[in-house]
């Protein structure tokens, strides 16, 4: 729905989101996840168990940390991951993940951020947007009234709303 079509303020959380999620199983490796970022160019995804349950979340930027933290704990940073976190100043878009040494052991369970924070189908964008600033996230989840995922909802969906509200 544009919102030129409609009142800013009458648009609901279910009008905008992005139904078309995309899942992490807690099981996959992070080198499986990666390979789920590149081919679906996403960069974060909720994160279910084994039964379907939404438990997470996991982001490039999760990726990113553990192998910091990883090559941390070497006494001397190698190139290649100098090389990898300079791309990521340039953007998480930019970052080339061959460079960076990523374990076929570690799971997503063990990087991902535990719980998902969501809105009801039903909240007004305004909410939506003060969701995300209180919670200093990039993404929502969206939920129906039994709290079964439904959508997601990112900064740049917002961004769009408003620049397609400015042209109304």
């Amino acid at each position: 729905m544009k919102a030129s079509e409609t009142d800013l303020k009458n648009l609901r959380a279910a009008d905008i989101m992005n139904e078309d999620l995309i899942y992490a199983a807690t099981e996959m490796t992070v080198l499986e996840l990666v390979k789920l970022f590149r081919n679906y160019e996403v960069r974060g995804v909720p994160v279910i168990d084994s039964e379907g349950k939404a438990v997470g979340v996991v982001s490039e930027t999760d990726v990113v940390k553990v192998e910091a933290d990883k090559e941390a704990s070497d006494a001397q940073v190698p190139p290649y991951f100098r090389t990898a976190w300079e791309d990521w100043d340039s953007g998480p878009e930019s970052v080339d993940y061959d460079k960076l040494d990523i374990s076929a052991e570690r799971t997503v369970e063990e990087i991902m951020t535990p719980g998902v924070i969501s809105v009801r189908e039903d909240a007004s964008v305004a909410q939506v947007a003060q969701r995300m600033l209180e919670d200093k996230i990039h993404r929502v989840f969206v939920t129906d009234p039994r709290g079964q995922l439904k959508g997601i909802i990112g900064t740049l969906d917002l961004i769009q709303l408003l620049v397609q509200a400015g042209k109304a």
